[in-house]
């Protein structure tokens, strides 16, 4: 058209320079020119879009009038005549372009398809610049959309076009020719029929003729399923067309004449944009971000150097503000940790999309921004590799990192321990052993029973210790039935379990009790020597009221003291009742009597309780027992008693008898006896003692216990087996606790009968728990101390050591693994933080990744008003926000008025929903 001298010239810029080109213009190449002079380049650019519009328009136009003609029954040469005489040129030209079908005979289109769909798109896209929507030129370009998408590759006319339109929006087009196959899809399709040198009327060349069997685009026609194009209508429509050079007419050439070479820009603003290294963000804003987030791990760091510095250090105020820093460090680590993660984790993406990548590594990247988010990733897009793993790894340092720093910091309570001396009355050496110790000057321990005056001046302290252990509330529950309902009447009225069981524990001296270790429930009678503990929450029988007197072993401060007892209790194993009358020997026999001490004959047993031995002569109470305690007078005895014999390897067990006359009528009753086995239980008692300040008291209670592996003395001698101490002591128990009143049962009476109603009465001397009940009194017979040193002391006394542990000044520990932990956490922030500096320096591609606006640009359905230069494809998302955040937006139909619609997001905001009945492409 240029060497034909036909073109039209749109020049615009400085007058001058246009002048400068007139003289290769009119007459020259073009035949006329249209100048915007003095006026912006684009004018020239938006004129030549708009003009191309009118050729677009007509031939849309006339595609869809031929095609209504054709289903109208109305012959195509009326049409095309009609266009030739009332409209002429362009009408002219594409109508027989049109019906002859001459758009797919050309190696060479006339004006191309491609070029005009590009010219289209610039044309709407200048349209939506101005919020303007253009039908016309829509609906030209949809037409084009199918030639193109549809045609077998080659260039193509836009006369095409005609091929485009749809005969029927409800049923199939299918353009049925001999050589065509049947059986397309739904939708719009294209056929290309052969051509034959015959139909071609239009003077084309012999090079015309189709290369493939379906050459080229036919004109659409209404069918029905069987229907055949009429050949006849084929070869009219060849006949008719005559090619004219009318079109050159129809489309403008545009150049744009200017002082610089310059593009042409689509809406006129080309020359406005900015190139990339200008619209990107300066280096100090890219790394800025990035940098302000190494706040976060250096905090972190100073904070475990301060931590670190912290180890083995006393107790202080800057240690309790680091505590305290440490927790709130813990409640904001989850927040700092996705501070610094969640950003770096985007960069990743920009680059990895920068590089080439895929959706699915996209979407793991820019949604995993928390844990719980990135294991769902992980299972939901299924991309297990390493690097995920990595990242789901990574992220799993969020919860575990704030309890590592929270963790890695705690204080301890320093000890220090010592062994002091201590000394324990009632040790394993038996009495028989002591009997004839004397006072060592003020300090010492006296027996009550050596006679005379000793006995006199000491009888009544030892007699008001017996009353005074009788007192304790707590041993109502010694040995006592726990099934009875006045058990847990008893531990009630004691304050409940866990307070009875404290109160046990003791004396009202504060003297540890040795528990019974036969009658403790893991105790092994086939391993008695193995180390048995002592239950501290249930009641447990105690082998004496009065409990082991300690001395040393423990300062007046807080502290603990542990130690190891040996001590000893008696055990007694008795039989059943009996008549004792078959003990009774006759009044003035010589036969030997079956007792130690007591006179036991026919005429006096219904006095034997009111008997006393000589050592009580000037000592009488006055009391009315009715039970009395003795020895067996037999050959077994007298290995104990028989002072020319070793006393203190008895070879058998000593034995003693409880008698006591049962009433079997008015004024008379019956000698009932029972034999009893006395041994001893030698035995470890490991006794731990706690003190809770410098006034408090000191706290005991025996922890285990085990029988004695090599005792020194042998089990069967006993406290007993002293002739002086077991008559002093057999004598005085009855009768301690006695009343002043004949017939009325004693304390130890009651005791005997039933430990939990002790002071209630009792009316039948039946004695169930004879055995456990009376070891408990003869050991408070047996013992009384006093005195506060450790040294000067006889063989009552038993040496011993005591491991005393106090607290010194709290100090500062690291917990070594959670401080790992957390170091191995804090360098992970700092090495992702530095990584995602880096990365940004290297990234060239605008981040349009960050934000919502990503999903704005380039989008047809988008428009954004304004000329400005950071709405162009080379500006990061945020900086493009600041111009768009205004916009309004809808998830829309963007195609309301076609049979199919499209969803998509649109400025396009109109008060209308979504057809959950309409089909969406």
């Amino acid at each position: 058209m240029a060497n034909s001298g036909t073109l039209i010239f749109a020049t615009a810029g400085v007058k001058s320079s246009i002048e400068k080109l007139r003289p290769f213009i009119k007459g020259v190449m073009g035949r006329d020119e249209i100048a915007f002079e003095d006026e912006p380049h684009s004018n020239a650019a938006k004129f030549k879009l708009i003009g191309n519009a009118f050729a677009l328009n007509a031939i849309t136009q006339l595609a869809e009038s031929l095609t209504l003609t054709e289903k109208s029954g109305i012959s195509l040469s009326m049409v095309k005549k009609f266009a030739n005489l009332m409209y002429g040129g362009i009408y002219s030209v594409y109508s027989g372009r049109m019906l002859s079908g001459e758009y797919w005979t050309r190696d060479k289109p006339h004006a191309s398809a491609d070029i005009e769909m590009k010219d289209i798109k610039h044309l709407l896209e200048l349209a939506h610049k101005e919020n303007m929507e253009l039908r016309n030129a829509q609906t030209g370009f949809m037409y084009l959309q199918r030639v193109m998408k549809e045609a077998p590759g080659g260039e193509l006319d836009v006369s095409a076009i005609y091929g485009a339109v749809p005969v029927s929006q409800v049923r199939k087009r299918i353009l049925l020719l001999p050589e065509c196959e049947k059986g397309y899809e739904d939708g719009f399709v294209l056929a290309f029929p052969k051509a034959s040198t015959a139909n071609n009327t239009s003077g084309s060349q012999p090079n015309s003729t189709p290369k493939t069997s379906l050459a080229a685009m036919t004109t659409p026609i209404t069918t029905s399923s069987a229907q055949l194009m009429d050949a006849d209508l084929s070869a009219q429509r060849d006949a008719e067309t005559k090619p004219e050079i009318a079109e050159k007419t129809a489309l403008m050439e545009v150049y744009t004449a200017t002082d610089e070479a310059t593009g042409t820009g689509v809406s006129g603003t080309q020359t406005a944009y900015l190139p990339l290294g200008k619209s990107s963000p300066p280096r100090i804003l890219r790394i800025g971000t990035p940098a302000l987030l190494l706040v976060v791990p250096l905090i972190y760091i100073v904070l475990l150097v301060i931590v670190a510095s912290l180890h083995n250090k006393k107790k202080s105020s800057f240690g309790e503000n680091t505590l305290e820093a440490l927790q709130l460090a813990a409640t904001i680590w989850h927040i700092s940790f996705a501070a610094v993660i969640g950003p770096f984790l985007k960069t990743l993406a920009l680059f990895s999309a920068e590089r080439g990548t895929t959706l699915g590594s996209l979407e793991f990247l820019l949604t995993g921004q928390t844990t719980v988010s990135t294991l769902k990733n992980l299972f939901t897009l299924r991309i297990i590799r390493i690097w995920t793993l990595s990242i789901t790894a990574l992220w799993c340092l969020s919860p575990l990192g704030g309890q590592a720093v929270v963790r890695s910091l705690g204080s301890r309570t320093n000890t220090r321990s010592m062994n002091i001396p201590a000394v324990h009355y009632f040790s394993q050496t038996p009495l028989l052993a002591t009997s004839e110790y004397s006072s060592t000057g003020p300090i010492g321990d006296m027996n009550a029973f050596n006679g005379g005056s000793v006995t006199i001046s000491a009888i009544g302290a030892f007699r008001r210790t017996v009353l005074a252990a009788f007192s304790a509330s707590e041993i109502l529950l010694s040995h006592a039935n726990i099934s009875s309902p006045q058990f847990e009447i008893v531990v009630k009225k004691l304050g409940g379990t866990p307070q009875a069981v404290r109160l046990s524990q003791q004396d009202q001296w504060r003297n540890v009790r040795i528990p019974f270790m036969e009658y403790l429930p893991n105790y092994d009678d086939d391993n008695p020597t193995a180390w048995i503990p002592v239950p501290s929450n249930q009641i447990i029988p105690y082998s004496s009221f009065i409990g082991v007197p300690i001395r040393g072993g423990s300062f007046s401060r807080e502290g603990n003291s542990s130690m190891v007892l040996q001590s000893r209790y008696q055990i007694l194993k008795c039989g059943e009742e009996f008549d004792g009358r078959s003990w009774l020997s006759p009044q003035d026999s010589e036969e030997e009597p079956k007792v130690f001490w007591h006179k036991m004959n026919s005429t006096s047993y219904r006095l034997l309780p009111t008997q006393q031995s000589m050592l009580h002569s000037y000592v009488n109470l006055g009391t009315y027992p009715n039970m009395w305690l003795d020895l067996v007078n037999n050959n077994l005895i007298r290995l104990h008693m028989d002072p020319f014999r070793n006393r203190l390897k008895p070879e058998s067990y000593l034995q003693m008898v409880v008698g006591g006359t049962c009433p079997t009528g008015w004024g008379q009753g019956a000698l009932m006896l029972r034999v009893c086995n006395v041994s001893t239980s030698n035995v470890d008692a490991t006794v731990n003692c706690t003190r809770s300040g410098d006034f408090g008291d000191l706290e005991c209670r025996t922890t285990q216990m085990r029988r004695t592996k090599e005792s020194r003395f042998s089990s069967n001698l006993t406290d007993l087996s002293d002739a002086s101490l077991a008559q002093g002591i057999l004598f005085e128990m009855p009768f301690t606790t006695a009343s002043y009143k004949t017939m009325t049962p004693s304390t130890l009476e009651s005791f005997i009968y039933n430990p939990l109603t002790t002071y209630s009465g009792v009316d039948d001397p039946v004695w169930p728990y004879f055995a456990g009940c009376f070891t408990n009194l003869s050991r408070a017979h047996f013992e009384r101390a006093d005195g506060t040193t450790v040294s000067g002391r006889n063989d009552l006394w038993h040496n011993t050591t005591a491991t005393w542990t106090e607290f010194t000044e709290n100090q500062y520990t690291i917990n070594v693994i959670w401080f790992c932990v957390s170091a191995i956490s804090t360098l992970i922030l700092l090495a992702c933080t530095i990584a995602n500096i880096i990365i940004r320096q290297i990234i060239v591609a605008p981040d349009f990744l960050e934000s919502i606006d990503g999903l704005t640009r380039h989008s047809p359905y988008i428009k954004v008003t304004g000329d400005t230069p950071y709405v162009g494809s080379g500006v990061s998302a945020g900086d493009r926000l600041l111009v768009t955040k205004k916009v309004k937006v809808q998830i829309q139909d963007v195609q309301p008025d076609m049979d199919l619609g499209k969803i998509a997001l649109t400025t396009e905001v109109r008060n209308a929903k979504l057809d959950q009945t309409r089909i969406y492409c």
